[in-house]
């Protein structure tokens, strides 16, 4: 009788956690973040965020 030969398979390689939140971030639709440069909203303002526009001091 002969015997089965076995196969090796290479190992279960893991990504860091920072390398899968990075993956992640990127698969999300959208257009990204928001950003400011000096105290202005670039790349478009969202209507949804114009209340925090204004400065009360």
């Amino acid at each position: 009788m002969k015997t089965a030969r076995v196969i090796p398979f290479p190992g279960h390689r893991r990504r860091p956690p920072e390398a899968r939140a990075v993956a992640a971030a990127r698969r999300l639709d959208g257009s990204g973040g928001r950003a400011w440069i000096n105290g202005r909203e670039v790349g478009g303002a969202n209507g949804r965020f114009a209340h925090l526009d204004h400065s009360h001091d």
